[in-house]
């Protein structure tokens, strides 16, 4: 199961619509809607956020192999975040 799929089963089988959801999380509901048609990805802290808010881990709703990636690019958005200040 994708990600997408797996936030949208999810947020369903805790009882949460979208806006719900996008209000508990901290974010607008578009941006929710938009990790749900897979257009989106959430950056670490907000995955952990998602997974917390609907009572399940991390590893449920992300496969381990895409966790890895999403690691890699916080971490190199972030080298760019620094260099840029300098």
């Amino acid at each position: 199961m994708r990600f997408h799929n797996s936030l949208q089963f999810y947020r369903r089988k805790v009882g949460l619509k979208q806006q719900e959801l996008a209000d508990k999380i901290g974010i607008k509901r578009p941006y929710l809607s938009f990790m749900e048609n897979g257009y989106r990805l959430p950056d670490v802290e907000l995955l952990e956020t998602i997974a917390s808010c609907l009572g399940c881990t991390v590893g449920q709703i992300y496969p381990p192999n895409i966790q890895n990636l999403i690691l890699e690019y916080d971490a190199e958005n972030k080298k760019r975040l620094e260099d840029l200040k300098k």
